[in-house]
């Protein structure tokens, strides 16, 4: 099962420091953890 979520930061620190945690585990499962561009598209 695959999940997916988009989350806004309030600050770049935090979303800095999620991003920092892309292809850790979590429950067993790989994250990905990537900044989107909503310009693109």
């Amino acid at each position: 099962m695959k999940g997916l979520a988009y989350v806004d930061f309030l600050d770049d620190e935090h979303l800095v420091a999620a991003v920092a945690k892309n292809k850790n585990t979590l429950l067993g499962k790989k994250l990905s953890i990537a900044r989107s561009d909503p310009k693109r598209g």
